[in-house]
């Protein structure tokens, strides 16, 4: 029986067995969720409606991480936290950004993964790699190079960094997906 679009798991999902948080504590990975949700909603909020009111001041310094990168790379914002369904896949996908940069000069479009952690995790390369197979299969377009954008609690300029080894991550995502499908599908 085939599932329906609703019950595919999503990229993340994918990754998840692959991903120790078991040193973490149960109230540090709470609020580390809640930061990431809430980050990702004021950012969307503001490249959809240009509005960024009454935000929780813990969350300010993301957004004015956000925006300098944005004033100073961004060309055009191409989607904003859109849904993508994969059905040969059979998963989805949120991905968080798709914008053109002014620093690539063939204007193509880059798919970027906004992340609040300090420290970045070697399963970003592949979610990031399986949001940019997903937006191409759905799009039918050729995207660059994708990156995570590590945005600052401080303020800081975010940190623009790009999948070096994408097609790499991309087969380690299948990989992980197949994995998925056989074991819990």
């Amino acid at each position: 029986m085939i599932k329906p679009r609703f019950k595919y798991p999503s990229v993340t999902e994918v990754l998840q067995p692959y991903v120790d948080f078991s040193m973490v504590r149960s109230d540090v990975l709470k609020a580390a969720q809640l930061r990431g949700t809430t980050v990702h909603a004021i950012i969307a909020r503001y490249l959809q409606f240009g509005l960024a009111l009454n935000i929780d001041e813990r969350y300010q310094g993301y957004l004015e991480s956000f925006k300098r990168w944005h004033s100073q790379e961004v060309e055009e914002v191409l989607a904003v936290e859109e849904r993508i369904f994969n059905d040969v896949y059979r998963v989805c996908g949120q991905l968080d950004l798709v914008v053109r940069l002014r620093r690539y000069p063939e204007n193509m479009p880059i798919v970027v993964d906004i992340k609040t952690p300090i420290m970045s995790q070697k399963t970003w390369a592949a979610q990031v790699a399986a949001y940019k197979f997903l937006y191409e299969q759905n799009r039918g377009v050729v995207t660059g190079i994708p990156a995570s954008l590590q945005v600052d609690a401080g303020g800081r300029k975010a940190k623009f960094r790009p999948v070096d080894s994408h097609k790499e991550a991309i087969r380690y995502w299948m990989e992980a997906l197949d994995c998925f499908h056989y074991f819990f599908s």
